[in-house]
């Protein structure tokens, strides 16, 4: 298989993907789906990244993200709408990201 039909190859493989995650209602990788400060006090922001497979990334950000930040905090949950609530729950509720009642 030379390089234009492996190109070709990935194309359909990733329009089928594409396809799948519509219809399993799953966002597209890295797509960002929440992003909250608790105050404008506060130097870190949390932000919820979709992995494409019905996870995603809840993180605890510091810098200007998405281009210069640093990861204060990284945790992976299987469903996005699980790292969405825990995301909303660390800005809204100042819950401790660490503790096992968060999740």
């Amino acid at each position: 298989m030379n390089v234009c039909e492996m190109r070709q190859r990935l194309e359909e493989l990733d329009s089928k993907a594409t396809a799948l995650r519509q219809k399993l209602r799953f966002s597209p990788p890295n797509r960002l789906l929440y992003r909250a400060r608790p105050s404008m006090a506060v130097g870190w922001v949390t932000v919820v990244e979709a992995d494409g497979i019905g996870g995603a990334w809840t993180s605890i950000v510091e810098g200007n993200f998405p281009l210069d930040y640093l990861v204060l905090f990284e945790r992976h949950f299987s469903r996005e709408a699980e790292a969405t609530r825990v995301a909303g729950d660390i800005v809204q509720l100042r819950a401790d990201p660490d503790r096992k009642s968060v999740v």
